[in-house]
This record gives structure tokens, sequence and C-alpha cells, in this order.
């Protein structure tokens, strides 16, 4: 009963946050797809970690991408990229700094045992993978990120399977 109430606490408070932004003149300024997909934020119902990520998996994870550590590193998360990019909460089309377009895959996970909200990135440009994953607390930080790409292009509705 209490990782329910807890869970739920977590989901109030992006609600919250969300719901505050959308006060704000610079939420009110942004294109209707910008807008929705924010607000999408709060629809998002995270899926559970894949077996065996541990939140100090998680904390390592956060580490290593700063200090881009070797292969077999990244092999071991490939499972958590992989099914963010198969089944994207939402799928943004960006461009990168050159101006070539990519696409952003964003997905939803809940921690089992901790409940904590993340949300995941997967940005494929050309040929290469970037991975950037927000804790919840860093809900403002997922929502500036939405307000600054392009269009959404898809949501959980019609990610690709």
């Amino acid at each position: 009963m209490q990782d329910k109430n807890k869970v739920a606490q977590i989901k109030q408070t992006t609600i919250q946050k969300i719901d505050n932004y959308t006060k704000l003149k610079t939420f009110k300024e942004l294109s209707k797809d910008k807008q929705e997909a924010i607000l999408y934020l709060k629809e998002i119902n995270p899926a559970p970690m894949p077996e065996g990520v541990s939140k100090e998996n998680l904390e390592n994870l956060f580490r290593h991408f700063e200090n881009k550590q070797d292969e077999n590193a990244r092999r071991y998360y490939s499972k958590l990229f992989d099914d963010t990019k198969q089944h994207a909460d939402f799928i943004l089309d960006t461009k990168g700094k050159e101006g070539q377009a990519r696409k952003e895959y964003i997905k939803a996970y809940q921690h089992k045992s901790t409940h904590d909200l993340y949300y995941m990135i997967v940005t494929e440009n050309n040929d290469k993978v970037n991975v950037t994953a927000h804790p919840i607390t860093e809900i403002r930080e997922m929502i500036r990120h939405k307000s600054e790409r392009a269009s959404v292009i898809k949501d959980s509705n019609q990610a690709p399977a």
C-alpha cells in the first residue's frame, strides 16, 4: 500500500509541476504540438525498469555517459535503450547542431523498488546514438527539452513496435 502511495505522490508532483509551467507565458507562446507534448507528460504511465537495473546501475549509467566508459558497460544498458526506442512514449523530429534531421525517442520508466521516475531519451543521428536520462526531479529539464525541439511526430499510440 505504501508503494502505491509513493507512486501516486510522484505522479502528482509531476502533474503539479507541469500545471505550473502551463500557466507561464513561455508555455502559451509554444506551438500547439509542443504544448500537447508537454501536457502529455502528465498522461504517461511509466514502464517498469527492465529486470536487473538497480538504482545503483542507474547512477552508474549517468556517470557512464559523463565519462564515456568502455563498450562492455554500454552493452549492459542496451536493453533499456532498445526498449526506449522500440516502445517510445514520444518521438520528436529534431535538427542537430549542423542542421541534420534526427529523431529523439522518449520513454518514461519507473524503478521497481524506489518507484523513482526517469525519462530516457535516445537520439538517433545518422549512425550515432546518444542517450540522456532525466530523473523526475528534473521534470523542468524535460519540459525545456520538449519546448526547444521541433515538432512531435508520434505519440505512444503511433510509436514503432
